[in-house]
Protein backbone atom coordinates (compact mmCIF):
# COMPACT_ATOMS: atom_id res chain seq x y z
CA UNK A 1 0.00 0.00 0.00
CA UNK A 2 1.37 3.45 -0.97
CA UNK A 3 1.38 6.31 1.31
CA UNK A 4 -0.20 9.40 0.79
CA UNK A 5 1.72 12.32 -0.82
CA UNK A 6 3.14 14.18 1.71
CA UNK A 7 1.86 17.77 2.49
CA UNK A 8 2.81 21.26 1.35
CA UNK A 9 3.67 23.71 4.10
CA UNK A 10 1.47 27.48 3.49
CA UNK A 11 4.77 28.73 2.20
CA UNK A 12 5.21 26.01 -0.62
CA UNK A 13 1.23 26.58 -1.69
CA UNK A 14 1.93 30.41 -2.09
CA UNK A 15 5.07 29.79 -4.06
CA UNK A 16 3.12 27.50 -6.31
CA UNK A 17 -0.03 29.86 -6.91
CA UNK A 18 2.43 32.97 -7.69
CA UNK A 19 3.95 30.99 -11.06
CA UNK A 20 0.49 29.84 -11.99
CA UNK A 21 -1.14 32.02 -14.89
CA UNK A 22 -4.35 33.59 -14.51
CA UNK A 23 -7.34 30.74 -15.33
CA UNK A 24 -10.16 32.06 -18.07
CA UNK A 25 -13.17 32.44 -16.99
CA UNK A 26 -15.20 30.04 -18.34
CA UNK A 27 -17.17 30.38 -22.18
CA UNK A 28 -15.40 33.81 -22.51
CA UNK A 29 -12.30 34.69 -24.12
CA UNK A 30 -9.29 36.39 -22.15
CA UNK A 31 -7.42 39.24 -23.58
CA UNK A 32 -5.98 41.72 -21.97
CA UNK A 33 -7.31 45.11 -20.54
CA UNK A 34 -6.88 47.69 -23.21
CA UNK A 35 -5.02 50.79 -21.82
CA UNK A 36 -6.35 53.17 -24.43
CA UNK A 37 -9.62 51.75 -24.31
CA UNK A 38 -9.81 51.86 -20.22
CA UNK A 39 -12.91 53.43 -18.87
CA UNK A 40 -14.59 54.10 -22.04
CA UNK A 41 -18.22 52.01 -22.15
CA UNK A 42 -17.95 48.88 -24.63
CA UNK A 43 -19.33 50.26 -28.23
CA UNK A 44 -22.47 47.43 -29.08
CA UNK A 45 -22.26 46.47 -32.59
CA UNK A 46 -25.01 48.52 -34.53
CA UNK A 47 -27.49 46.38 -36.07
CA UNK A 48 -27.56 45.49 -40.09
CA UNK A 49 -29.94 48.22 -41.50
CA UNK A 50 -33.72 46.51 -42.56
CA UNK A 51 -33.96 46.31 -46.77
CA UNK A 52 -35.98 49.28 -48.00
CA UNK A 53 -39.22 47.83 -49.70
CA UNK A 54 -39.20 47.86 -53.64
CA UNK A 55 -40.60 51.43 -55.33
CA UNK A 56 -43.91 50.01 -56.80
CA UNK A 57 -43.74 49.85 -60.15
CA UNK A 58 -47.96 50.36 -59.94
CA UNK A 59 -48.58 53.38 -62.39
CA UNK A 60 -50.43 56.53 -60.61
CA UNK A 61 -53.68 56.68 -60.74
CA UNK A 62 -56.32 59.54 -61.50
CA UNK A 63 -58.84 60.38 -59.08
CA UNK A 64 -61.22 59.46 -62.35
CA UNK A 65 -60.10 57.34 -64.64
CA UNK A 66 -62.44 58.18 -67.31
CA UNK A 67 -65.64 60.24 -68.20
CA UNK A 68 -67.90 57.28 -66.93
CA UNK A 69 -67.18 57.69 -63.43
CA UNK A 70 -66.75 61.56 -62.18
CA UNK A 71 -67.43 62.69 -66.15
CA UNK A 72 -65.54 66.25 -65.92
CA UNK A 73 -61.88 67.61 -64.15
CA UNK A 74 -62.25 69.47 -60.71
CA UNK A 75 -62.96 72.89 -61.52
CA UNK A 76 -65.84 73.00 -63.17
CA UNK A 77 -69.53 72.73 -62.04
CA UNK A 78 -70.36 70.14 -63.73
CA UNK A 79 -69.82 67.44 -66.71
CA UNK A 80 -72.17 69.44 -69.32
CA UNK A 81 -69.86 72.48 -68.89
CA UNK A 82 -66.91 70.65 -69.22
CA UNK A 83 -67.69 69.28 -72.27
CA UNK A 84 -68.96 72.49 -73.55
CA UNK A 85 -65.49 74.07 -72.64
CA UNK A 86 -64.05 71.12 -75.02
CA UNK A 87 -66.29 70.83 -77.51
CA UNK A 88 -65.45 74.73 -78.11
CA UNK A 89 -61.73 74.26 -77.71
CA UNK A 90 -62.23 71.86 -80.57
CA UNK A 91 -63.84 73.91 -82.71
CA UNK A 92 -61.27 77.13 -82.08
CA UNK A 93 -58.65 74.84 -83.25
CA UNK A 94 -60.30 73.38 -86.07
CA UNK A 95 -60.41 77.38 -87.29
CA UNK A 96 -57.16 78.03 -86.55
CA UNK A 97 -56.12 75.19 -88.43
CA UNK A 98 -54.63 72.52 -86.26
CA UNK A 99 -56.04 68.80 -87.33
CA UNK A 100 -56.98 67.28 -83.76
CA UNK A 101 -58.85 64.46 -82.25
CA UNK A 102 -58.46 64.30 -78.84
CA UNK A 103 -58.79 67.53 -76.14
CA UNK A 104 -58.80 67.19 -72.91
CA UNK A 105 -57.13 68.02 -69.24
CA UNK A 106 -54.54 67.05 -67.60
CA UNK A 107 -52.22 68.51 -64.37
CA UNK A 108 -54.05 68.11 -60.75
CA UNK A 109 -57.17 69.36 -62.37
CA UNK A 110 -57.31 65.49 -63.45
CA UNK A 111 -55.23 63.67 -60.47
CA UNK A 112 -55.83 66.06 -57.67
CA UNK A 113 -52.42 65.98 -56.54
CA UNK A 114 -49.66 67.92 -58.51
CA UNK A 115 -47.04 65.85 -60.66
CA UNK A 116 -45.02 69.05 -60.79
CA UNK A 117 -41.58 68.62 -58.87
CA UNK A 118 -41.54 71.82 -57.95
CA UNK A 119 -45.43 71.54 -56.04
CA UNK A 120 -44.19 68.57 -54.24
CA UNK A 121 -46.89 67.94 -51.68
CA UNK A 122 -49.59 70.51 -53.52
CA UNK A 123 -53.15 69.66 -54.45
CA UNK A 124 -55.83 71.20 -56.61
CA UNK A 125 -56.89 74.53 -54.86
CA UNK A 126 -54.60 73.81 -51.85
CA UNK A 127 -53.44 77.65 -51.47
CA UNK A 128 -57.07 78.82 -51.88
CA UNK A 129 -59.94 78.04 -53.96
CA UNK A 130 -59.46 78.93 -57.37
CA UNK A 131 -55.77 79.38 -56.98
CA UNK A 132 -55.11 76.33 -59.26
CA UNK A 133 -55.24 76.81 -62.56
CA UNK A 134 -56.34 74.34 -65.37
CA UNK A 135 -53.95 72.27 -68.22
CA UNK A 136 -55.93 72.47 -71.08
CA UNK A 137 -54.29 70.62 -73.93
CA UNK A 138 -55.00 69.61 -77.68
CA UNK A 139 -53.13 66.14 -79.58
CA UNK A 140 -52.17 66.85 -82.82
CA UNK A 141 -49.34 66.42 -85.03
CA UNK A 142 -50.29 69.29 -87.58
CA UNK A 143 -47.47 71.34 -88.98
CA UNK A 144 -47.50 74.61 -86.29
CA UNK A 145 -46.30 77.82 -86.45
CA UNK A 146 -44.77 77.66 -83.45
CA UNK A 147 -42.13 75.09 -82.26
CA UNK A 148 -42.32 72.42 -79.86
CA UNK A 149 -39.67 71.41 -77.12
CA UNK A 150 -37.93 67.67 -77.85
CA UNK A 151 -40.69 66.06 -76.47
CA UNK A 152 -43.17 67.07 -78.56
CA UNK A 153 -44.37 69.89 -76.57
CA UNK A 154 -45.61 73.17 -77.43
CA UNK A 155 -45.90 75.54 -74.60
CA UNK A 156 -49.51 77.28 -73.98
CA UNK A 157 -47.89 80.90 -74.21
CA UNK A 158 -46.71 79.99 -77.91
CA UNK A 159 -49.23 78.47 -78.47
CA UNK A 160 -51.42 82.07 -77.76
CA UNK A 161 -48.78 83.64 -79.67
CA UNK A 162 -48.90 82.20 -82.45
CA UNK A 163 -52.92 81.62 -82.83
CA UNK A 164 -54.88 84.17 -81.18
CA UNK A 165 -58.11 82.48 -81.52
CA UNK A 166 -56.94 80.01 -78.78
CA UNK A 167 -55.88 82.61 -76.51
CA UNK A 168 -59.30 84.22 -76.68
CA UNK A 169 -60.61 80.60 -75.71
CA UNK A 170 -58.88 80.68 -72.59
CA UNK A 171 -59.26 84.32 -71.47
CA UNK A 172 -63.08 83.69 -72.20
CA UNK A 173 -63.19 80.41 -70.24
CA UNK A 174 -60.56 81.78 -67.47
CA UNK A 175 -63.21 84.45 -67.11
CA UNK A 176 -66.12 81.86 -67.21
CA UNK A 177 -64.45 79.10 -63.89
CA UNK A 178 -62.85 81.72 -62.23
CA UNK A 179 -59.56 80.42 -62.84
CA UNK A 180 -56.92 80.20 -65.93
CA UNK A 181 -57.18 78.05 -67.94
CA UNK A 182 -54.56 77.69 -71.06
CA UNK A 183 -54.35 74.87 -74.12
CA UNK A 184 -51.34 73.55 -74.92
CA UNK A 185 -50.47 71.26 -77.76
CA UNK A 186 -48.95 67.84 -77.71
CA UNK A 187 -47.67 65.80 -80.52
CA UNK A 188 -49.51 61.95 -80.15
CA UNK A 189 -45.68 60.75 -79.70
CA UNK A 190 -45.59 63.18 -76.49
CA UNK A 191 -44.34 61.54 -72.78
CA UNK A 192 -46.59 63.91 -71.05
CA UNK A 193 -49.64 61.43 -72.47
CA UNK A 194 -48.69 58.29 -70.82
CA UNK A 195 -49.64 60.43 -67.48
CA UNK A 196 -53.18 60.58 -66.66
CA UNK A 197 -55.82 63.09 -67.84
CA UNK A 198 -58.97 63.53 -69.17
CA UNK A 199 -60.21 63.21 -72.52
CA UNK A 200 -62.65 64.56 -74.44
CA UNK A 201 -63.01 62.86 -78.24
CA UNK A 202 -63.61 65.48 -81.03
CA UNK A 203 -64.10 65.40 -85.15
CA UNK A 204 -61.64 68.03 -85.73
Amino acid sequence: MSSPPPKKTWAELAAAAADKPPSKPAGKSFAPPDKAGAGQAKTQPKPADKPLPAASSKPVQPCFSSLDERGYPLGFENRDQFETCMEELCQTAQKQGIACKTVGVRGSAATYTSSNPNKKGQHFDSRGKGKSDIDAFIVSDSRLECRPNKTGFFHPDKVADAYPKLAEWGEAWSEELGREITPAVHKSTSPALDEPYIAYACDC
